[in-house]
């Protein structure tokens, strides 16, 4: 199982397969849906509950982001906002349990390949 908190940064790719690891996280901007402390935000939701995730459920979890996210992006009913943030994730280089790098390297993609084609098409859509 892997534990999933917000307090320092480690790459959690480095050590996912040896069974169980306790990732920590220094970015809590990246998981303010995961690690909320407002109690009304998920009506019942105990932030101080620690959460087990296997490495399967995890990857699931990377896999669903990863995919979503390009799927909002291309939704023509998506704000501005939000198609911002998207391209941050994406361009962002930081290794976290939720970032783009280690969404793309627990896919299996080459995370600098489909960053190169998101902007290529990023590009043509803004011409």
């Amino acid at each position: 199982m892997i534990n999933i908190k917000s307090e320092v940064h480690l790459d959690p790719l480095a050590s996912i397969e040896e069974g169980g690891i306790l990732i920590h996280h220094s970015n809590t901007d990246q998981l303010d849906l995961f690690a909320s402390t407002d109690q009304d935000f998920i009506p019942g939701f105990d932030a101080s509950v620690e959460i087990e995730w296997s490495a399967e459920e995890l990857r699931t979890l990377q896999d669903h982001l990863l995919s979503s996210s390009f799927a909002i992006f291309a939704d023509s009913r998506t704000t501005e906002e939000s198609r911002q943030e998207i391209i941050e994730w994406v361009l962002d280089d930081s290794k976290f349990p939720f970032s783009f790098i280690t969404c793309c390297s627990s896919m299996g993609l080459n995370h600098e390949d489909l960053r190169e084609k998101f902007l290529h098409l990023l590009k043509k859509i803004n011409k």
